[in-house]
């Protein structure tokens, strides 16, 4: 299958294919607009926003995962990026320094010592799982850049 700017696809459609309906409407405006573009191809505007999109997923997927085999027999049936690592799962900040560790091996990143993944130490309180996505992400495209 042919996509933006005629690249192959084939390999990649998949791997996309969270974000499939942002390809074909990104396909549609690109041919409306080409005619008065020269110096860009689809492929510059869209596929960084398209890495970025998969990226949170993906490491939302591996990090919800990694959360479930960390607890054991003691992770709840449902996991949401509202939950409280504290109050919702009864762990504590010691937790959140093997949790590092795991999180660390798991996406291949350094976490610096004195960021703990289920503690906002600039708000005083516990980082929900969607913020320690968030972190996780930042700390992925820092060691990128």
């Amino acid at each position: 299958m042919k996509g933006l700017a005629g690249i192959h696809l084939d390999g990649l459609w998949e791997e996309f294919s969270p974000i499939r309906p942002a390809c074909v409407a990104v396909a549609a405006t690109w041919e409306a607009m080409k005619p008065g573009l020269t110096n860009l191809t689809p492929c510059k505007i869209f596929l960084p926003l398209a890495m970025d999109i998969l990226n949170r997923n993906k490491v939302r997927d591996v990090l919800l995962a990694t959360l479930r085999e960390f607890l054991g027999d003691r992770a709840p049936t449902q996991l949401t990026e509202a939950t409280d690592p504290f109050k919702d799962l009864g762990l504590d900040s010691e937790d959140g320094v093997d949790f590092a560790c795991v999180l660390s091996e798991k996406f291949g990143c350094l976490i610096p010592n004195d960021v703990n993944p289920l503690v906002d130490d600039v708000r005083h309180r516990a980082r929900l799982v969607g913020e320690t996505i968030d972190l996780m992400c930042a700390l992925i495209e820092k060691e990128r850049s």
